[in-house]
């Protein structure tokens, strides 16, 4: 059995900041039993974390490095599932069509500046 992943809302987190704040990263690591590593990402987003619900559980993965890619492509499966068509692992082709459908529709490019289409074509 894999290891188990707690979350922690913006409470916790600021509450952990807090005590890290007096006592420091390592002391926090030991009274909350949580990786130095969060502690540390935890205090650089104290700002956010204020600004948050404190019952939210905050900041939980990675944001979209491609959120108009990511839009696009729930939009193309969801076509797709509406039309009765499986949506399977993308293909090189399909990924194509979905760069395509970006370049067609008049997006500003500058919004995908940094995007490398090989990424769509990895398995």
């Amino acid at each position: 059995m894999g290891p188990v992943h707690k979350s922690y809302t913006a409470k916790e987190k600021l509450t952990v900041i807090a005590y890290a704040e007096v006592h420091g990263n390592r002391a926090a690591q030991r009274e909350f039993n949580i990786n130095e590593k969060n502690v540390r990402r935890w205090r650089n987003e104290k700002e956010d974390l204020l600004r948050q619900k404190k019952t939210r559980r905050a900041n939980r993965g990675k944001q979209a490095a491609y959120p108009k890619l990511e839009e696009s492509l729930l939009q193309f499966v969801t076509e797709r599932r509406s039309q009765g068509i499986g949506v399977e692992v993308l293909g090189m082709t399909e990924g194509e069509q979905i760069i395509n459908f970006f370049d067609s529709d008049g997006d500003d490019s500058s919004d995908f500046e940094g995007f490398d289409e090989s990424e769509i074509r990895k398995s």
